[in-house]
């Protein structure tokens, strides 16, 4: 069985060679917190300076993953432990245990040492039995923090997921290349095979005939490419300790870093629209720019509009096709309703931006900046991103920044 332990995030993690018993064994979503004690005890007990490891959970199922909470002297902080598992069979899968420690590892590197967001921190991979060990991370999630929070500090919390985001994909040598609409289209044709489409199937019709009139008009310009995170989301990311942590990420496949944006900016659509998100809806348009400006503004890279309405309605579709497979019972139900209005709105807005057939198309996701209520939103997010920072709230720059969001108000007034 091959084993990797992770050294220190600067130095190549060393690899040794265990055997066991384990084969033999049922080892699938089906393992329970004893079975996966029992394997994983006398595997830490055979390296130097590694002894108890007390297993409970699984704390979340799903189909692709069971996770477990563990406990002990066998690693510095608790961990979580992550069995990776393949969707077909139901069995574990040391490919996607392998790539799921990989991205870690690349995620922790990339955010070690900053202020404000952080990469958990891998430990152990165990990649024939499919699972990764890694360091279990106390706080809320972001979703929750955009609920239970004010409308500035959820503008702010979202702003900061958009540089966090622009921060991974720097990391990861990104280069710039045209979108692939051919081959996005084709994949959605192949998802929503033998789809039952259900009475409102007319949005499927009218998004379909949307994201193909637009295709030509978005396949021209380079946009950023990277390896992509793959479930970038409200729910994925951890506030602890005062700094934004990214989970569950994938970077196996190089692709559009705009998947991302548009996977979050989705999510974030929803989540406004549950019972307890709802009371933030009427902010939605000024959320939803504030992770716009944390991706370009604060993350430095470009996040082209036209690229991100058409691969918002393409992830919605996907969204809608495959949503009974990770939201079921009455929340399926209200997150089915809400794909349909995202789908419907996102269609609007890709249809009105390529009538108009101008070279600066609206952007109805983000308030007008030049606009008063716009500026003050803008200032108000510079405002409090400045201030958690002391060395950059006194700086020349802090001054500029200031003094760009109120320069209209001043003209106005003159």
């Amino acid at each position: 069985m091959s084993f990797i332990r992770a050294a220190e995030h600067d130095r190549e993690a060393p690899v040794t060679s265990l055997t066991g018993e384990i084969r033999s064994s049922s080892w699938s979503g089906t393992t329970d917190a004893g079975t996966m004690e029992g394997v994983l005890q006398p595997l830490v007990e055979r390296v130097p300076g590694i002894s108890a490891l007390s297993v409970t959970g699984p704390v979340a199922s799903r189909p692709w993953s069971r996770v477990f909470h563990g406990q002990g002297s066998a690693y510095p902080t608790p961990v979580a432990i992550k069995l990776c598992l393949d969707q077909s069979t139901g069995q574990a899968s040391p490919e996607l245990a392998r790539a799921y420690f990989r991205a870690l590892t690349s995620v922790h590197e990339a955010m070690d040492g900053h202020s404000l967001f952080a990469g958990v921190r891998p430990y152990a991979l165990f990649e024939d039995l499919g699972l990764v060990v890694a360091e279990w991370v106390n706080g809320p999630t972001l979703s929750r923090l955009i609920t239970g929070s004010s409308p500035m500090n959820a503008r702010l919390a979202v702003r900061k997921a958009g540089a966090w985001l622009a921060r991974l994909h720097r990391s990861t040598n990104h280069s710039f290349r045209p979108l692939n609409t051919d081959e996005m289209l084709a994949q959605l044709e192949v998802a929503m095979t033998g789809f039952r489409r259900p009475p409102s199937a007319s949005i499927f019709g009218r998004a379909l005939d949307a994201l193909r009139q637009t295709a030509p008009s978005v396949t021209g310009t380079p946009i950023v490419w990277t390896f992509v995170h793959g479930d970038f989301k409200p729910d994925n990311m951890l506030v602890s300790s005062g700094k934004l942590t990214g989970i569950d990420m994938d970077l196996r496949y190089p692709g559009p870093g705009v998947l991302d944006a548009a996977q979050f900016l989705n999510h974030l659509a929803l989540l406004l629209r549950t019972p307890r998100g709802i009371r933030r809806l009427s902010y939605a348009a000024e959320i939803s720019a504030s992770f716009r400006r944390g991706y370009e503004q604060d993350g430095g890279l470009p996040l082209d509009y036209p690229q991100l309405a058409w691969v918002r309605l393409h992830n919605a579709v996907r969204l809608l096709v495959k949503h009974r497979d990770w939201s079921s019972g009455p929340v399926g139900w209200i997150t089915g309703w809400s794909l349909r209005q995202l789908i419907a709105r996102s269609t609007d807005i890709l249809e009105r931006s390529h009538s108009a057939a101008v070279d600066a198309p609206e952007r109805p996701d983000m308030p007008d900046e030049s606009a008063a209520a716009g500026r003050v939103a803008y200032l108000e997010d510079v405002l409090t991103f400045l201030a958690e920072d002391e060395d950059t709230w006194l700086s020349p720059d802090a001054d500029r920044l200031v003094f760009d969001a109120l320069r209209p108000q001043a003209e106005r007034k003159d």
